[in-house]
């Protein structure tokens, strides 16, 4: 299974046409989504694979297509959920993000977005705010954002959650990033706190192949994992 999806996404990659359209900004691997949308009448496909020490594995993948040069729409899901009980298919996000402004100095975008279920009952819903803005060399990006349950609010609790992520330029193409995430319930229930690392590199203009490692639930019991993904702008 894992031999077969990395052939496959590197045939991909390699199969890729090139593109004279700006250079590629993505939503991964990061937790936290970018604050710009892909433009105009342009589709992007961001995909990967991500496991955990408790070989629970997945295949990350959101689909973007930009409406308006400030609007897109989006599909995501983690299409499978593979463990060693059991396979079963992903929920999937339906949503939008829209650009509202850049000034050179903050970049600030809005993401709305439900959860369809596929084989369970939830149905979520969240909006996030989302920021990016240069320091330096590097680069911040922000996230905050409420997940409410449409259904099952008996069982899901609403929750704010966030991030907070740097972006640091290594060598030419080759980039690295360190973020912290959090999920705060509005509840008596516990929040979460996680980390990501990892490093990005463009392998033109309208392509990026990244690898990444997490640790999540940092403040109770642990939980590994770690990933490889690309994306590409078509």
């Amino acid at each position: 299974m894992n031999r077969f999806l990395i052939s496959t996404i590197l045939a991909f990659v390699l199969a890729a046409p090139a593109s004279a359209a700006a250079q590629i900004t993505t939503d991964r691997p990061t937790a936290g989504a970018s604050s710009t949308t892909v433009g105009a009448k342009t589709l992007q496909v961001e995909t990967g694979f991500d496991t955990t020490e408790f070989e629970v594995h997945t295949i990350p993948t959101k689909i973007r297509f930009g409406v308006i040069e400030p609007l897109e729409i989006h599909v995501e899901s983690g299409i499978v959920v593979i463990t060693e009980a059991d396979t079963f298919v992903s929920d999937l996000d339906v949503g939008g993000k829209y650009h509202i402004t850049d000034t050179g100095s903050l970049s600030i975008g809005v993401l709305a977005a439900i959860t369809i279920p596929v084989e369970g009952d939830l149905v979520g819903s969240k909006v996030v705010a989302l920021f990016d803005a240069p320091l330096g060399p590097l680069s911040l990006n922000m996230n905050l954002g409420v997940a409410i349950p449409l259904n099952e609010r008996e069982f899901v609790d609403d929750s704010i959650f966030g991030s907070a992520g740097l972006g640091i330029p290594v060598v030419d193409n080759l980039g690295a990033f360190a973020e912290v995430f959090t999920t705060v319930p509005l509840s008596d229930a516990d929040p979460s706190l996680g980390f990501n690392g990892g490093v990005t590199y463009l392998v033109q203009p309208n392509m990026q192949i990244d690898a990444y490692f997490r640790v999540a639930n940092v403040t109770e019991s642990s939980v590994f994992g770690a990933g490889i993904g690309f994306a590409t702008k078509f």
